[in-house]
């Protein structure tokens, strides 16, 4: 079981990762690599791999794919199924937010 200090310390690190510009924000996958090696990333990708999850894994998955991303990213936040949906809307929807207001939420309480 990890403990809510070692949530809170994931949290952290994962909303600095996207809030540090390394990461480009994308829609509808977890990490969509383009023909000419660019990258585009979903808040929850990069949770993934800020935990070190290796990219083959999630790369380019849809659905069941990426699975296991989404489970290990869960679980070492602290958080369940409710937040997980409102991440992937914040993330993906048109009117959602960007890498700085997922991180906002992130780091708040997360309801």
């Amino acid at each position: 079981m990890i403990t809510r200090f070692k949530q809170r310390r994931f949290r952290r690190r994962w909303a600095r990762a996207l809030r540090s510009g390394e990461y480009t924000q994308g829609r509808g996958v977890l990490c969509r690599v383009h023909d000419d090696h660019t990258e585009e990333w979903c808040c929850i990708g990069v949770g993934a791999d800020v935990l070190g999850v290796p990219q083959t894994a999630f790369l380019n998955a849809i659905g069941d794919g990426s699975l296991q991303a989404y489970v290990l990213v869960a679980e070492a936040a602290g958080y369940g199924l409710e937040v997980q949906d409102k991440l992937i809307h914040l993330n993906d929807d048109a009117d959602g937010e960007d890498f700085e207001g997922i991180a906002n939420y992130i780091m708040g309480d997360m309801k």
